[in-house]
């Protein structure tokens, strides 16, 4: 469970808007944060029903630095999909960033089924869904949030 703490302390202190520092300015909690907690509380509900083993809570810890990174990647891709390809800041790249991901999670959802690590094959559920909620919720309310 150790490992758990980590990811955990680095949502509560690390960014400069991290947890604590908005409820110490009594400032409203972004979509991040709530985001960051649902995904958290569904994985360590999938290690604590699946045993509760001490290497699951590794992959749990794995799994929240895994979101974290998913969460900046798919608001820099819709920020970049905004950008005109004359401005010099576009990157033409950042299309394939959803190919690569998808396809990425389908092997990664593979391999985790065969080796029966049922936290991080959960993990691929959370983060392919949350692909699906970023467009969704990008679209409704803008991106940056």
């Amino acid at each position: 469970m150790l490992y758990a703490l980590l990811p955990i302390l680095i949502l509560l202190l690390g960014p400069k808007d991290a947890v604590l520092r908005r409820f110490c300015h009594r400032q409203p909690l972004r979509m991040w944060h709530y985001e960051t907690m649902a995904v958290a509380l569904f994985i360590a509900a999938v290690v604590i029903v699946s045993g509760n083993h001490h290497d699951e809570w590794i992959g749990f810890a794995a799994l929240m630095f895994s979101h974290g990174r998913n969460s900046v990647m798919f608001r820099l891709t819709e920020s970049q999909s905004k950008i005109t390809a004359q401005d010099p800041h576009h990157v033409e790249c950042w299309v394939w960033n959803t190919y690569y991901f998808l396809l990425g999670e389908a092997y990664w959802a593979l391999y985790f089924y065969k080796h029966e690590s049922w936290a991080a094959l959960c993990g691929v559920v959370v983060f392919v869904g949350y692909s699906r909620w970023r467009a969704w919720y990008g679209k409704r309310v803008g991106s940056g949030s």
